[in-house]
């Protein structure tokens, strides 16, 4: 007998565990945090303002780790849904890099301001921000205070496609790590430059992503050099 229908709804019922019973509480502990944060640096609580901008940047790790378990989960039984629409992928990056770059300021880290290309991609929206969200979440984990991460976008018109760099002045990675980087059965998943932990299925999730786009995802790494990380995104079909 077939249970493949009855093992879909079981799985069903852990992502929406996961999404609501586990995501909610997090909201509310990061808006709650945003809330702490203002208000210490409107009174000039110094301390509780750094405290609170620190437990912010942890409750955004949070979040990203379960965006990408459920994405993960639902890729691997085939229960997503995948609806590429004209997306600016300006507005996308610009919204994203502001939002990491409190985060990266609390490691010390520059994010470069992102100049608007006029780009438009043909893309799943939430998907697309997932992708991002975690290349960007991989940089700002794998540098230093000092470092630099410059994101820049051009379009190549002989693939039809828009190329998207986030290049990063971290750590990088040695050859035997870049080697093993897209495999999610790996147990050496590392931890960041602020010991932050991680699943290891960021850039998994990343080239997954992408492949669904029909599109690639090239990565350039040398230990102490940093780490470049190229995607192309099928550019939107003029109305």
């Amino acid at each position: 007998m077939d249970n493949s229908k009855e093992i879909k709804q079981e799985l069903e019922k852990v992502y929406h565990l996961i999404s609501y019973e586990f995501g909610s509480p997090v909201n509310s502990l990061k808006v709650m945090a945003d809330l702490v944060m203002t208000d210490a640096v409107a009174t000039g609580n110094g301390l509780i303002a750094e405290s609170a901008r620190y437990m912010y940047s942890q409750v955004e790790q949070l979040q990203q780790r379960l965006r990408n378990l459920i994405f993960w989960a639902d890729l691997n039984v085939k229960n997503y849904t995948f609806k590429p629409v004209g997306v600016n992928v300006d507005l996308v990056l610009t919204k994203l890099i502001t939002d990491f770059t409190d985060i990266a300021g609390l490691k010390g880290i520059l994010i470069i301001p992102y100049a608007p290309q006029g780009l438009l991609v043909n893309a799943d929206l939430p998907m697309l921000t997932l992708l991002l969200q975690n290349i960007l979440s991989n940089a700002v984990k794998f540098s230093r205070k000092g470092d630099t991460i410059e994101v820049t976008a051009h379009r190549l018109p002989a693939a039809d496609s828009v190329q998207v760099t986030v290049r990063d002045t971290g750590v990088g990675m040695g050859p035997a790590k870049l080697a093993a980087v897209f495999n999610p059965s790996r147990r050496n998943t590392g931890r960041g430059t602020a010991n932050e932990p991680g699943l290891g299925l960021g850039l998994v999730v990343a080239q997954a992503i992408l492949t669904l786009h029909g599109r690639t995802l090239q990565l350039i790494s040398e230990p102490n050099l940093g780490t470049t990380v190229i995607i192309e995104l099928p550019t939107a079909t003029a109305s």
